[in-house]
């Protein structure tokens, strides 16, 4: 990665009434953040600890870590061995099983045929290995006094091949609530019918995975759960609906989600924000969620993931919000909104710094605004296309935090109703913004600043549309360098503007 102070920071143009002098100590004082900035980058790139490591270059199926199991792992199938019939419920069967050894004896994987009834919860708390499995891939049919089919805790874990049938009003249950202090693996977990949590009061958790050490993993693999809860108009909160996938604050250890996909979910999508642990999303997908699409949390991971509203949920909704801790890194998002809203799309609002890479985002929706950023945030790569229809004016980004660098980003803003889309607002609480290398494009405002901000810095940047400096607002330094602009200009103080820039409109300064 370039480092930010091999480049040349000196601006050609400055709004500001000092003399050059000042300006050398406040130089100074830019390229100390810019430093600090590239040890930040680097050090979130590099803060994969092993763990992480080694679940990104594959590692991760359990049956690598079985192998000093192989003399002691009994299958069971629950049938044949159990003589379960597939009227009778499964979970009795296995409990009984189960309770009927000690825990250090506890080492089955039990397989479950197709059309096999469920009707109990499995409690599972003291176990070497516990595995359930579909024979092939098998339908579970869940009774109606269910409202969650296991609890699990224990050293390792293995659920997959399993189709919960939840259809019919008078059904509504999670898959489980597992706690994993080794390994678990999750692959090819599936609910068809919706889940109707507010009216039958069914487990809020769908899917709830906690590594509960510091070296444990879940992975967990193709989960997909399409036909979402059941919307209940009366219900002013989307909190009390099922949440699909979740990790609480039990989760100290690694979770990794990978191409799973998740439908028509009020209470969130992948609610992971909460606890210490990790958790890594590759390659998954939300779609009309509301709440948020993706909630991350500390040191979480989005790589390479997809959020759709092509229609409005229900509930208030964001696509994606980094909302507690820091170091988060977002590398790969395609977002598609086709829907009214009124919160932003993106939000960055976590505690600390964060880094976003190569998002993509087509808003052709009505109402809100596409990205609020409240934390440091190095964004790169981020495309915003607000095509949208709305009945007020509003701006595609509000910035209100300190030490938020944008680089190689691209906002469009094209009106199509009878409000404008401008572009960015610097608000209450933004100090030492950067935009770097950067395409504002609006028919309105593209860049308005309404308070007074410490150290920005506007670098390389096309500006298509008109600057707003407010009346009350004086620029403590405003660095002004390489930039393309056609618009007006309208500023609170006095305007100095030297080589390497070029104004295509009309300047306008009340100061002397």
């Amino acid at each position: 990665m370039a480092r930010h102070t091999d480049r040349d920071i000196r601006p050609s143009g400055i709004f500001n009434r000092q003399t050059e002098p000042y300006f050398e100590a406040v130089y100074a004082e830019i390229d100390d953040v810019y430093e600090r900035l590239d040890d930040l980058e680097e050090s979130l790139d590099a803060d994969k600890d092993p763990q992480i490591d080694s679940i990104i270059d594959g590692l991760g199926e359990l049956e690598k870590h079985l192998d000093d199991l192989s003399d002691s792992l009994e299958t069971v199938h629950v049938g044949h061995d159990l003589g379960c019939d597939l009227d009778e419920d499964v979970a009795e069967a296995i409990q009984a099983h189960y309770d009927g050894r000690p825990p250090e004896s506890r080492c089955h994987r039990y397989i479950v045929p197709d059309s096999q009834l469920w009707n109990s919860r499995l409690e599972a708390r003291d176990h070497v290995y516990l595995g359930i499995v579909g024979e092939g891939h098998s339908r579970i049919d869940v009774g109606e006094d269910v409202s969650l089919l296991a609890r699990i805790e224990g050293e390792r874990h293995e659920l997959r091949d399993l189709t919960l049938d939840v259809v019919g009003e008078s059904i509504d249950a999670g898959i489980a609530r597992v706690s994993t202090t080794s390994y678990g693996l999750f692959e090819n977990l599936a609910i068809e019918g919706q889940r109707n949590r507010i009216g039958l009061k069914g487990d809020r958790h769908t899917l709830r995975l906690d590594a509960t050490k510091e070296d444990a993993v879940n992975v967990a693999r193709g989960i997909r759960f399409p036909d979402g809860d059941t919307y209940h108009e009366d219900e002013e909160d989307a909190v009390g609906y099922a949440i699909p996938i979740s990790a609480e604050p039990d989760h100290v250890g690694t979770n990794l989600w990978e191409a799973c996909y998740l439908e028509g979910w009020f209470d969130n999508g992948y609610y992971v924000t909460n606890g210490p642990g990790v958790n890594i999303l590759r390659a998954c997908t939300a779609v009309n969620c509301a709440g948020a699409a993706f909630r991350l949390g500390h040191r979480d991971r989005l790589e390479q993931c997809r959020i759709v509203v092509e229609d409005h949920p229900g509930h208030a909704w964001t696509g994606l919000w980094i909302n507690e801790g820091d170091r988060q890194i977002v590398d790969g998002l395609e977002i598609e909104v086709d829907a009214a809203k009124t919160n932003e799309v993106i939000r960055c609002h976590q505690d600390g710094p964060a880094i976003i890479r190569n998002v993509h985002l087509v808003d052709t929706g009505g109402g809100g605004r596409q990205l609020s950023v409240r934390a440091p945030t190095v964004l790169q790569d981020l495309e915003i296309e607000a095509e949208t229809v709305a009945d007020y004016d509003d701006y595609i980004a509000y910035l209100r935090g300190p030490d938020v660098v944008f680089e190689r980003c691209r906002f469009i803003g094209a009106d199509q109703g009878v409000a404008t889309r401008h572009g960015m607002v610097v608000m209450d609480g933004c100090s030492r913004p950067t935009i770097r290398d950067c395409v504002i494009e609006t028919d309105g405002t593209a860049l308005r600043f309404d308070v007074p901000v410490e150290r920005w810095r506007l670098v390389d940047t096309d500006l298509i549309g008109d600057v707003l400096i407010r009346e009350t607002c004086e620029l403590d330094v405003a660095a002004w360098h390489g930039v393309s602009h056609d618009g007006d200009v309208r500023v609170n103080g006095t305007v100095e503007r030297t080589g390497g820039s070029t104004l295509g409109g009309e300047l306008e300064s009340n100061g002397e």
